[in-house]
């Protein structure tokens, strides 16, 4: 069997082992938060500021680029504990759906070793967005009598941090220029190799820095380091 086929055959499987669904990434702690359900849409704003500089002796103003402004990724969540049944629905016995919600509010808080929020990624198919949670807003909407909460929508936002050079795009190199990639559902190890270092065969490259045994099981969403050679 030829090393192509060998490739594609790899390809295919690791197709078949990483999942469909969103995540949001802790980057700084390298911790995943699942999303029980993928949104329904979302919106990703970019922009520009402009200032309007007057003329002397004419009522048109010149138009000043200023610069570009962050990305902005916003989004509606839900998540639900309550399971129907044939039986007797005994609600107190449902979890509390706030948990999940505050497990995305903490995302907002100062964390202590780094003395700032948490960088966080959203990973959903080719959307990989980098940033910071703006705001979280739930909105609960179901309830056991207890007054526990069964079911809530979350509306929340994330703000993009962008390069030194300006781009939001591969926002971390370290100086040993050791760079962070977010695995997405249309990636591999090969491929990953082959974009940074033009070659598929130096997978294990990036496997041994992340100390990867199987590349064939590897969830959607993992942080990779992605070394220099």
């Amino acid at each position: 069997m030829s090393l192509q086929m060998v490739q594609a055959l790899a390809a295919k499987a690791i197709s078949m082992f990483v999942k469909q669904d969103a995540v949001i990434i802790n980057l700084d702690r390298n911790e995943q938060i699942p999303v029980q359900f993928n949104p329904a849409e979302y919106s990703l704003a970019e922009g520009a500021d402009y200032e309007n500089i007057p003329r002397q002796n004419s009522d048109s103003p010149v138009i000043n680029f200023k610069g570009g402004k962050q990305p902005n990724l916003k989004m509606s969540l839900y998540f639900n504990s309550y399971e129907p049944s044939s039986t007797v629905i005994d609600l107190s016995e449902e979890k509390d759906v706030s948990e999940q919600v505050e497990k995305l509010a903490k995302l907002r808080q100062i964390d202590g070793t780094v003395h700032r929020p948490p960088l966080v990624a959203f990973v959903w198919g080719s959307l990989k967005f980098i940033g910071f949670v703006k705001s979280v807003t739930a909105t609960y909407t179901m309830f056991a009598k207890s007054g526990k909460p069964l079911r809530a929508k979350v509306d929340v936002e994330f703000i993009g941090v962008p390069n030194e050079d300006g781009s939001r795009r591969s926002p971390f190199e370290s100086p040993d220029r050791t760079k962070i990639r977010i695995l997405s559902e249309d990636e591999s190890l090969w491929s990953i190799a082959r974009k940074e270092y033009g070659d598929e065969s130096k997978w294990r490259y990036i496997a041994n820095a992340n100390g990867i045994m199987d590349p064939l099981d590897i969830p959607v969403g993992t942080v990779l380091k992605v070394p220099a050679i």
